[in-house]
């Protein structure tokens, strides 16, 4: 199993995010209406009236690829509706699955997946990724290289400087802003920061 070890997920978590996070175990309302393939945490930041991100982690690795394992999936995803249903509505926007695949899933499949975002933002273990590179590629992952800036390779980096050149208010000040509203903060968090006031 890959998830199967909640406090080693949140160590995990904590460390990829530097410690800027404090983690909420899933109570046991969640529980009762969750796959047991499911658990789920929730997460704030320390020290800040913050949203609550609820991420839910389900792991299909040990599913025969031979049998029906879409199945599988759909309950996940059947479990994942349910949860998204009981949050308020000014918290299921933060919501967020953590999939892992049965072991022969190819890329293909697992990229397919990740892309959908219907019900919630998905990340899918990929074949032979390590947990803590999974993590580094998710929201949680707070700091971008400054080298990556500095030759222009950081996506937020060059979107933000070429709508600079094409729209006079996107100032540098602005785009330095930006960059870092984009860089720590994600669902209704950034929607806020992004234009300035409570999104209701």
């Amino acid at each position: 199993m890959k998830f199967d070890d909640k406090d080693k997920i949140a160590d995990l978590i904590l460390n990829v995010a530097q410690r800027k996070y404090e983690i909420i175990i899933g109570d046991k309302y969640f529980d009762d209406i969750v796959s047991d393939r499911i658990f789920v945490l929730q997460i704030k930041r320390k020290n800040l009236q913050c949203r609550i991100k609820t991420l839910l982690f389900a792991d299909l690795s040990e599913v025969d690829i031979h049998k029906d394992w879409k199945k599988d999936l759909k309950d996940i995803m059947l479990s994942t509706a349910m949860v998204k249903e009981a949050l308020f509505d000014t918290e299921n926007i933060d919501l967020y699955l953590f999939l892992a695949l049965p072991d022969k899933i190819d890329r293909e499949e697992c990229v397919r997946i990740e892309a959908t975002e219907q019900l919630c933002r998905k990340y899918v273990l990929m074949p032979d990724e390590r947990l803590s590179d999974f993590f580094e590629r998710t929201f949680l992952y707070q700091v971008a290289s400054e080298q990556s800036v500095i030759h222009g390779l950081e996506p937020i980096f060059n979107a933000l400087s070429k709508t600079g050149m094409n729209y006079n208010w996107m100032s540098q000040d602005i785009q330095r802003e930006w960059r870092t509203f984009f860089l720590e903060y994600s669902g209704m968090e950034l929607a806020e920061k992004l234009i300035g006031r409570d999104v209701n």
